[in-house]
């Protein structure tokens, strides 16, 4: 993958993460408190996605479909920056396994360690030393990586 396609992969995972919480600052800014009904099944796709669309364009929700509170969305807007750290930990574990620069395997695993720790005890997500200096370290290893490239490009 060339640099300018990396880079634009990047830009892309960021640019999602933004707007994925820019909708989940609209939902969980609007009351969306109503009651569950289990029994209410329904088989027209198009008058349903025509039934949300309205809902969310009134602001208001009037269903008994739908239920959503502010825990529930704030849970749905935590899954998005914990995605892009694994997609880092994911790429930065793609370039240990081409190169085999153990720094690389170092801090990938270090981030899937402590994402998968922090489902059981949230507070592993917080520590300083813990998903922060990690992720510090991934960054720093996927930008040498794409320096290397582009100076090997240039004199290649």
């Amino acid at each position: 993958m060339s640099t300018r396609a990396a880079r634009l992969r990047l830009l892309g995972l960021v640019l999602s993460v933004a707007i994925a919480s820019a909708l989940a600052w609209v939902v969980i800014g609007g009351d969306l408190d109503t009651g569950y009904r289990s029994d209410v099944t329904s088989r027209n796709l198009d008058l349903e996605l025509i039934w949300i669309t309205s809902v969310l364009a009134r602001g208001s929700a009037s269903s008994d479909l739908v239920s959503v509170t502010r825990r529930d969305g704030l849970a749905a807007a935590a899954l998005a920056p914990l995605g892009f750290y694994l997609a880092m930990a994911l790429k930065t574990w793609r370039l240990y396994a081409s190169s085999g620069n153990l720094t690389q395997g170092l801090a990938s695993f270090g981030v899937i360690v402590v994402l998968v720790n922090g489902f059981f005890q949230e507070e592993a997500l917080f520590a300083p030393p813990a998903l922060g200096l990690l992720c510090c370290l991934a960054g720093l290893v996927i930008g040498n990586h794409i320096r290397t490239q582009s100076t090997s490009a240039r004199a290649g």
